[in-house]
């Protein structure tokens, strides 16, 4: 068989593809893989593809990034790492509001955010109703009570927007340890490594030792750092605030949400991995650049996120092969026609149409994707796939009927003017092929015991890959 019509096929399967299961099924399974991915890398290229487009169509947040790179002068980048000397919050610095003139909040801090740690005040809580602020504690109040009544609260923190600096406070922290009778081995193994330190080093370490002996729960509270950060501050007020439009710049990457001019919303994120050594000015030039390379840089992440969400939806195309084979089971079945009398043969018939849907959905949704959200394109990309297996397996049923009909005329005119019957399967000319396997019915001669020929239908396997 050709190579190129056994992989590409035609724009329809061949008639009564009666192949032989295993093969059948092993043409199935391989159409079904190649369609998932087909759709996911549809979905991954057309956001890729599109982004630009859409950055250019949303003044506002162009605006704001442009706005926030003259504020702060430029970002350079070193050891995959962004780095700029003004910090910029909108949630808590009043002065800082003036990059909010679109309604977009702005987080610009790129200081290391394993150890840029954050102030907080500490809290106990009632563990009847944890969310009642009234019920809560202090951490003195917390420690004056008796075991008994300690066991009814939880301990939790409420976050700072200001940092700490744990150089200014060495000093604090070494006399609070000298204080205890026990200052734990950790303290110990910390001053005997502390003359190959920086003072910085040293100052975080501490720190942490001195947090986490006055709040031995305070390990689980952070997912960034050992002490509770600024970063999960800011993240914190994020999701506080119901504007969920936003343009943060951190060391490690960079994160925007906005809706373009005409109403489609935008999520990104960028990375710094390929951009070392570069450096953006404050030009709305540069930070066009900025978000262009940003986001580009970004694409094996954002590739594996759509792999990994492209996961969930083998069970949709499961259910869509099922569900059309069965349609097309019953319809064939009532009108006694074709590939339909088998429900195993309705699946393999169906399934070799997979592939070659998915490059037509698979180009559909990446024009989409410029006029729609990402959210919304993963949300119809299954059922444009199911439309277009659909439609080609209607047509499909159509031609094989109108054959089917021809045949059994000619078969009776045939029988009419011989007086000779026999049995014989469909001999359409469907022109359509799998596309992933091929085979049809064709009538042989088959010669019996005495000698004579008689008609006699019989099924040729189908090639399958």
């Amino acid at each position: 068989m050709n190579r190129c019509k056994l992989f590409f096929g035609s724009f329809f399967s061949n008639g009564c593809a009666r192949a032989n299961a295993p093969r059948g099924m092993g043409g199935v399974f391989l159409g079904f893989l190649l369609a998932l991915v087909v759709i996911v890398l549809s979905l991954f290229g057309g956001y890729s593809a599109a982004f630009g487009s859409m950055y250019e169509k949303s003044e506002g947040f162009k605006q704001t990034v442009r706005e926030v790179f003259t504020g702060i002068g430029g970002v350079s980048v070193a050891s995959n790492r962004a780095r700029t000397d003004k910090i910029i919050n909108t949630f808590d610095i009043e002065d800082d509001e003036i990059y909010m003139r679109h309604g977009i909040r702005v987080i610009v801090d790129t200081r290391p955010f394993q150890t840029t740690y954050g102030k907080f005040t500490p809290y106990y809580s009632d563990k009847s109703d944890v969310n009642n602020k009234d019920k809560r504690i202090t951490a003195e109040q917390y420690a004056a009570l008796d075991d008994d009544l300690k066991s009814n609260y939880v301990f939790g923190i409420e976050r700072l927007h200001e940092a700490v600096d744990p150089e200014y406070h060495i000093d604090e922290y070494e006399a609070y340890f000298d204080g205890l009778d026990d200052k734990g081995k950790d303290y110990a193994a910390l001053q005997e490594k502390r003359k190959d330190m920086s003072d910085r080093a040293y100052a975080e370490e501490l720190y942490v030792l001195y947090v986490k002996s006055l709040y031995p729960e305070i390990g689980k509270f952070d997912e960034y750092g050992k002490a509770p950060t600024l970063r999960s501050y800011y993240l914190t007020r994020m999701q506080e605030v119901e504007n969920d439009k936003f343009f943060i710049i951190f060391d490690s990457g960079v994160f925007g949400n906005f809706v373009t001019d005409g109403g489609v919303p935008v999520g990104f994120s960028g990375v710094f991995s390929s951009l070392n050594g570069k450096i953006y000015d404050g030009s709305a030039a540069h930070a066009d650049m900025f978000i262009a390379d940003a986001f580009s840089a970004a694409w094996s992440y954002t590739l594996n996120a759509y792999i990994m969400n492209g996961l969930s939806l083998v069970l949709f195309l499961v259910v869509t092969l099922l569900a059309i084979s069965l349609i097309y089971f019953v319809v064939s079945s009532l009108l006694r026609f074709g590939c339909g009398q088998k429900f195993g043969e309705c699946i393999t018939v169906v399934g070799s149409f997979f592939f070659i849907s998915s490059v037509i959905a698979g180009a559909t949704i990446i024009g989409l994707s410029f006029a729609l959200s990402r959210e919304v394109m993963f949300n119809i990309a299954v059922p444009l796939f199911a439309a277009v297996v659909i439609v080609r397996t209607a047509v499909f049923a159509i031609c094989e009927f109108v054959d089917h009909k021809k045949t059994s005329k000619a078969n009776a005119a045939a029988q009419n003017g011989n007086g000779n019957s026999g049995d014989g399967c469909d001999n359409s000319e469907n022109s359509a092929s799998d596309d992933i396997f091929d085979g049809a019915c064709a009538p042989v001669k088959q010669v019996d015991g005495g000698g004579a020929q008689q008609d006699g239908g019989t099924e040729a396997n189908s090639e399958s890959v």
